[in-house]
C-alpha cells in the first residue's frame, strides 16, 4: 500500500484491543452496563482470560501485518476498557494491551 499511495500519504493502521472485543463478543451487541462481561470476570476469569489472550495473539499478528503493509502508525483502541476499575483494568486490559504493544 506505501508505493500505490506514495510517500507525501500518511497510511494508518487500525485495531481494537482485547477487552473492547471480548466486550462485544460476550455481550453480543453493544451495551450500557456491561453485565454479561462483568459476570464472565467474576464467575468465570480463566475463561475470559483465554478470550483476551486469543485476541491479544490475533490482534498483535493483524497490526504487525498493518505495518508490513506499509501503515507508519497504528490507532489503538479498548473503548470499553474505561469502564473497569482500576483494579479490572490491570487485570483484565493492561495486560494484554501490553502484549500488542510489545509484539
Amino acid at each position: 500500500l506505501r508505493q500505490e499511495v506514495g510517500p507525501e500519504t500518511a497510511v494508518l493502521g487500525f485495531v481494537g484491543c482485547p477487552y473492547t472485543l471480548a466486550t462485544y463478543i460476550v455481550e453480543g451487541k453493544t451495551s450500557k452496563e456491561y453485565l454479561e462481561i462483568k459476570k464472565m470476570a467474576l464467575n468465570e476469569p480463566d475463561l475470559l482470560h483465554a478470550i483476551l489472550q486469543q485476541l491479544a495473539d490475533n490482534i498483535g499478528d493483524y497490526a504487525l501485518f498493518q505495518i508490513e503493509n506499509g501503515a507508519q502508525l497504528i490507532q489503538i483502541f479498548d473503548s470499553w476498557a474505561g469502564h473497569l476499575s482500576p483494579r479490572d483494568y490491570n487485570t483484565f486490559a493492561a495486560p494484554y494491551q501490553k502484549q500488542i504493544l510489545d509484539k
